[in-house]
C-alpha cells in the first residue's frame, strides 16, 4: 500500500499516514480467518471468529504509531 500510494503521487508522509490506516484495515480483516500458524492456531476458531489476529493488530499499531510521530515529529497535516 505504501508503494502504491507513493506511485499515485503522494508525499511520502501522507502516504505513510494511509497505508497505516490500511494496515490497521487489514489486522482487522483476520477475524474472518483461520490461523494456519503462530500462538493462535492453538487457540479454538470460534474464539478467533470474534477478534482479530493479535500479532497482526501489534504490527499494525506500531506501524501506525510511527507513522503518526513522523507527522507529529514534522509538523506534516494528512
Amino acid at each position: 500500500m505504501l508503494q502504491e500510494r507513493l506511485n499515485a503521487g503522494d508525499v511520502p508522509h501522507t502516504a505513510f499516514v494511509l497505508s497505516s490506516e490500511a494496515a490497521l484495515a487489514g489486522a482487522e480483516a483476520t477475524k474472518h480467518m483461520q490461523a494456519q500458524a503462530g500462538r493462535s492456531s492453538y487457540v479454538s476458531g470460534e474464539i478467533l471468529s470474534s477478534v482479530p489476529d493479535p500479532g497482526a493488530v501489534a504490527a499494525a499499531s506500531w506501524y501506525r504509531a510511527a507513522a503518526l510521530a513522523v507527522k507529529d515529529k514534522y509538523g506534516i497535516s494528512s
